[in-house]
């Protein structure tokens, strides 16, 4: 967001926008957020700062592939404790 020189980082733009990935396949591209940006705040950002947005956005909203790869073990590990 750019407000008198002043720009909004790709986690805080994502925090606000974050909603809109859960549930859904896919939610807002950068293109996308760059018009919710500019129609719901006034604010103009760049398409890298919109991409970096949305990828942040998608990781609080899905969580990190590789971290919820390495909970697989422990998953199934309870699954045979609670059905031997």
């Amino acid at each position: 967001m750019n407000n008198g020189g002043r720009t909004a980082s790709a986690k805080t733009i994502g925090s606000l926008i974050m909603h809109r990935y859960d549930g859904v396949k896919e939610g807002p591209k950068a293109n996308d957020i760059i018009q919710i940006m500019r129609m719901e705040h006034g604010c103009e950002i760049s398409k890298s700062l919109a991409w970096d947005a949305r990828e942040y956005a998608i990781s609080l909203v899905r969580g990190i592939p590789e971290q919820n790869f390495g909970k697989i073990s422990k998953y199934l590990h309870m699954l045979k404790e609670a059905n031997p």
